[in-house]
């Protein structure tokens, strides 16, 4: 096994995934040193028992390239939880877990996996009797094919441990290429997987997204998500504004932003809120259009259409989301696209 030392870490985007323990943990019991882990990977594994020890994307990378060649397992990402019989997971995955729905799942995933992995981002987009969950990539240094392998199996490890039964996705579809073992991608999602796509994408069933959860547990899932929302404030964001931008992203995301519900989930009242905002000199209605302009600029380099956009960003209808976005920008939203397509 290679010595060398690894590149400079990373730090642009940061994870504090139980996944590096559990990775971690497998390489121990394969004989790996931690000398040796901290030489190839970066990671100390002093910090290891630490519970909100942050770590470099970038040594994240390194992480799973060790464990591939150590355990020889290509597929590993796909099947890491076989490694270990108990249940392993990050607190924020209880959330879901205690939630009512699939659907209710899928939208705190959405919300909170910034917190887990700074590099990955999930959208949803509904679509007539289908959900599509669509993985985005947020640094293009860092596009190893593990997250996705790894989030999507998880998703569907999650998604049948709530319904308790079989659930499968419609289809899968990835942007990479066929890496060498679709057949571990078919025997884990159960369903069509398709490679070199334009999007990475899990395509369920909108009747199976509404399944109730056998697991859920409303007590629960309010205590820890008042955890995860105390600690998205305290670790990430600094001033009102912008947890604002932080809650205002999860109502979207749910089809609400209106003042009384992004004041309601900063535990807030109206008044207290605006007030707030007022004394950073800035203003609800502001930061929520600050807030819908950097997400649309982000869709539309997705290439998502004014549709998908207009419903992801809470504009009632296509044209609403067209006036807004020549205001904002001063030409209409193809001239704008062309100057990264050409």
């Amino acid at each position: 096994m290679s010595t060398d030392a690894p590149p400079a870490v990373d730090y642009e985007f940061s994870t504090t995934a139980e996944t590096i323990r559990m990775l971690c943990e497998l390489l121990f019991e394969k004989g790996v040193t931690e000398q040796a882990l901290a030489r190839r990977t970066g990671i100390d594994p002093a910090n290891l028992p630490v519970p909100d020890a942050v770590f470099s994307v970038g040594a994240f990378v390194r992480l799973w390239q060790l464990a591939v060649e150590v355990t020889g397992d290509r597929a590993i990402a796909l099947r890491l939880r076989s490694y270990f019989p108990g249940e392993r997971t990050h607190f924020l995955v209880r959330i879901s877990m205690y939630s009512r729905s699939l659907m209710e799942a899928a939208r705190h995933w959405v919300t909170y996996n910034n917190m887990i992995n700074g590099a990955v981002r999930f959208d949803i987009l509904e679509q007539n009797r289908e959900v599509v969950i669509r993985f985005v990539n947020l640094s293009a240094r860092h596009g190893c094919v593990w997250f996705s392998e790894y989030d999507f199996s998880m998703a569907i490890h999650i998604a049948r441990r709530l319904t308790n039964t079989p659930v499968s996705p419609v289809a899968v579809r990835f942007e990479h290429p066929d890496p060498g073992y679709a057949d571990v991608y078919e025997s884990v999602f159960n369903s069509p997987v398709l490679f070199s796509q334009g999007d990475t994408e899990l395509v369920m069933k909108k009747e199976d997204m509404e399944r109730r959860s056998v697991t859920h547990d409303p007590y629960l899932q309010s205590v820890i998500q008042k955890i995860a929302e105390n600690r998205a404030v305290n670790t990430g964001v600094q001033g009102t504004g912008d947890s604002l931008v932080f809650h205002l992203k999860a109502c979207l995301a749910r089809g609400d932003a209106r003042l009384e519900a992004v004041a309601g989930e900063m535990n807030m009242s109206k008044g207290r809120l605006c007030r707030r905002l007022k004394s950073q000199g800035t203003s609800f209605t502001r930061v929520l259009e600050s807030t819908r302009k950097d997400l649309a600029t982000d869709y539309l380099r997705q290439g998502l259409d004014s549709s998908q956009i207009a419903y992801l960003i809470g504009f009632s209808s296509p044209s609403s989301f067209h006036h807004a976005f020549r205001r904002w920008f001063g030409m209409p939203i193809r001239d704008y696209v062309s100057q990264f397509t050409d």
